[in-house]
């Protein structure tokens, strides 16, 4: 590995081609499916961490990371260029108004298909971008906490989580949200879809969310109750990432009580 920097985020865009993000705006490539990888991109004077990655299939991308940064790529990871993050902002108050947040931690950035592309970060901050990641608007948030993972689920549908548990759902591309019970206050790190429409959400001490219709969850946990930072279906179950390394769980297939 060509790197010593931690590394947050991985994105494939298939077997073979990924690209893998990290502190010190670390940034690797791949063409063997992993089994060897490049870096191209290194800045650690800058301070500033990347925290999520997006490759489209025409292979235009994003990073996004810390105090708002953001890089560009046009040919699938290969070079990398940093471009201002300037969203339309929703209206503020003199005295709403956080000038120590006038250039927040961007901790999650999701595709929803067409060009619509959905961002989260720290103190609530959400924005949609309709044209692949050229323009950016902050969307009305339902928390002032900070949010890590967002999921689109089709059409526009998308849901949002973070911190203390706080899980939203938005029908209408992130115009209004509505809280959802996720059973917990422990914070929310991870989302992946489920077959069928649903959903599985991860987090700390071992927090494990499914649910089948993207409404309402199922809340497990992991006995060890080690933290969670990634999960994805795999066959009849889940594969889960954290800090007890990878492995797997078993999902019940039975119909979910309401």
């Amino acid at each position: 590995m060509p790197t010593r920097a931690t590394l947050t985020r991985v994105a494939f865009t298939d077997g073979h081609h990924g690209v893998a993000v990290g502190h010190d705006a670390v940034i690797l490539v791949t063409a063997d499916g992993g089994e060897s990888w490049r870096r191209v991109h290194y800045a650690p004077e800058t301070h500033q961490p990347l925290f999520d990655v997006w490759i489209g299939a025409d292979g235009a991308g994003l990073a996004v990371g810390a105090y708002a940064s953001v890089l560009s790529t046009g040919d699938f990871g290969a070079t990398w260029t940093a471009v201002p993050f300037a969203p339309v902002e929703l209206p503020r108050a003199a005295a709403e108004v956080d000038v120590g947040l006038s250039q927040p931690h961007l901790y999650c950035l999701r595709a929803a298909g067409a060009g619509r592309l959905y961002l989260a970060g720290e103190a609530g901050r959400l924005y949609r971008s309709d044209d692949g990641g050229k323009g950016w608007q902050e969307l009305p948030s339902p928390y002032e906490g900070t949010f890590f993972t967002l999921l689109p689920l089709g059409r526009d549908s998308v849901l949002a989580a973070g911190l203390r548990g706080h899980l939203y759902r938005s029908d209408d591309a992130g115009s209004t949200w509505a809280a959802l019970d996720s059973g917990t206050s422990d914070l929310l790190a991870a989302a992946a879809p489920l077959d069928g429409g649903g959903a599985v959400l991860v987090g700390a001490a071992g927090v494990v969310l499914i649910g089948k219709d993207g409404r309402h969850f199922r809340l497990e946990r992991e006995a060890d109750r080690a933290g969670l930072s990634g999960v994805a279906e795999a066959g009849a179950g889940l594969v889960l990432v954290g800090e007890r390394g990878v492995r797997t769980m078993a999902v019940a297939r039975a119909p979910e009580e309401h």
